[in-house]
């Protein structure tokens, strides 16, 4: 369920990535879009694995 959250920051990051190549906006915006999902996907991953042996 809680990774519905990561698909949703990685669907954002896709739309900017391409709003960069087509319209012209600022990369840096789409590295650190990129840069969130990943960190949210492993914080969440890691959440996940530790529920999974410890709980």
């Amino acid at each position: 369920m809680m990774y519905a959250i990561v698909m949703g920051l990685s669907g954002l990051t896709i739309m900017y990535q391409k709003a960069v190549t087509t319209l012209g906006f600022p990369e840096w915006i789409a590295l650190g879009l990129m840069a969130l999902s990943t960190i949210v996907f492993v914080a969440i991953s890691v959440i996940y694995v530790v529920k999974f042996f410890y709980l």
